[in-house]
């Protein structure tokens, strides 16, 4: 139920900060005439070919000053076919190319390249941390991009794993702490987590719950998405009494936030704690929150829950009548079911009878108010409503029919009577109910019959 009540985790703005982070990498890590630096082994030097060298800075960089990104594209491909695989050569056309697609805005092209220049770095050092660093971040945000346009769960599976392992790189490998990263790392693990909502990944729960408290450590005031991400975790892990402590931190901090508010009732009703749950509704209402007539409704059910009857109805009374509370037929009910536990019948046959007058076709109505009559032993008041509401119309009427029949029989109105057991079994053949009463009511009927006829 709960992870379900808002958007409780998303991912940082993928596509808004890419580019401004791959097309910063040969800036930061490469100087800027010719890509080149000073060799440091004979094997893989970290210089340009005069070739490659001579195409960045000529022919590949006119056709990007022009935004003609596909001819950009297509003479550095060019390049790394005639490129050694394991080359510096290489390492920096696929970095191009990757920046490349980023300046075209086609985020899934830039991958591949991105991922080999990574990789070449790797085995090679060919770029200095802070530029592998960047690489790295770039293709979690890539990964997780692409995780969510995915709509194949096996294959999102895959993607946010691949995203989750640069993050953690990033951590990992990064000397300085990143609250943000972390809050990152932990919303890939709750989104992979949750893909299956049938079969919810508790060890990912719990490993993302561990990323999250250690963002929180590095703040002295963490962001509130951090709870939120908290919260989600130890939703799906079914811990409601330390998600409702999560929550009270939330609408502490954030009064005006609707959806804590809503989340924190709903955890305390979960935890059929009903006190906490109307005392939150009663702090929300301060600030102008959880007071639609439905929320208002809400709260009147709680009451009425913990047999609070005096004080539902007051706030069903006042609430009906000034529109703070839905005039629904089943609202006008449920006040009138408050009066009947205070034993209050005559109240509650008032409350049902200028329901009636809203609802005027509602034979359920009439219905109510003509078993309430009845408990109070006024049968022919209870007659004539049992009667208006079959009149109206009801479902399943067969046993109301009983009902009536009954009533008749009481008051010795025998043809009435032996007309509503036949309707009764009209509706219902197999009601032995109305089979028996209608047995007695012909046995009366007979013996009235017979004493008529007797000489005097």
């Amino acid at each position: 139920m709960m992870n379900k009540l808002f958007p409780l985790f998303g991912l940082p703005g993928v596509r808004r900060n890419l580019k401004a982070l791959v097309v910063g990498l040969l800036l930061v890590g490469l100087t800027a005439t010719g890509y080149s630096q000073k060799p440091e082994d004979k094997a893989h030097p970290k210089e340009l070919s005069d070739k490659v060298s001579e195409a960045l800075n000529g022919p590949i960089k006119t056709a990007k000053e022009a935004h003609n990104w596909d001819e950009a594209i297509r003479q550095v491909d060019a390049l790394i076919t005639t490129s050694s695989p394991d080359s510096y050569d290489r390492a920096v056309l696929v970095v191009e190319k990757a920046q490349t697609y980023f300046q075209k805005n086609e985020l899934h092209p830039a991958i591949a390249p991105l991922e080999e220049a990574l990789k070449l770095s790797d085995a090679y050092g060919y770029f200095e941390g802070r530029v592998a660093l960047d690489m790295t971040l770039s293709l979690a945000q890539l990964y997780a991009n692409e995780a969510q346009a995915s709509k194949q769960k096996d294959e999102q599976h895959r993607l946010y794993t691949k995203a989750y392992t640069y993050v953690r790189r990033w951590l990992d490998q990064s000397k300085t702490p990143n609250p943000d990263l972390e809050q990152f790392a932990a919303s890939i693990l709750l989104q992979q987590a949750t893909l299956n909502s049938d079969k919810v990944d508790i060890g990912l729960v719990k490993q993302a719950q561990a990323e999250i408290e250690k963002g929180m450590r590095m703040s002295v005031k963490p962001k509130d998405q951090f709870y939120v991400l908290l919260l989600a975790a130890l939703q799906q892990q079914g811990e409601y009494k330390k998600s409702a402590e999560v929550l009270e931190l939330l609408v502490k901090q954030f009064p005006n936030n609707k959806s804590y508010w809503q989340t924190l009732a709903q955890t305390y009703v979960q935890l059929e704690e009903q006190v906490r749950a109307i005392i939150t509704f009663e702090r929300a209402q301060q600030y102008g929150i959880l007071n639609t007539p439905k929320e208002n409704f809400n709260l009147v059910a709680l009451y009425f829950n913990i047999k609070q009857y005096d004080k539902a109805i007051e706030l069903l009374e006042s609430g009906l009548r000034n529109g703070q509370i839905e005039s629904e037929q089943k609202n006008w009910e449920l006040l009138a079911a408050s009066y009947q536990q205070l034993h209050k019948e005559p109240k509650a046959i008032e409350a049902l009878k200028e329901a009636s007058k809203r609802f005027p076709k509602s034979g359920a109505i009439d219905l109510q108010i003509g078993q309430i009559y009845y408990s109070m032993d006024k049968t022919p008041e209870a007659y004539a409503y049992i009667k208006s509401a079959l009149d109206k119309g009801i479902d399943k009427p067969s046993q109301t029919y009983v009902f009536l029949s009954y009533l008749a029989f009481e008051m010795k109105k025998l043809e009435e009577a032996k007309d509503a057991a036949q309707k009764a079994m009209k509706a219902d053949p197999n009601s032995k109910d109305a089979q028996r009463l209608l047995d007695a009511i012909n046995d009366a009927i007979r013996d009235r019959d017979a004493q008529k006829n007797q000489p005097l």
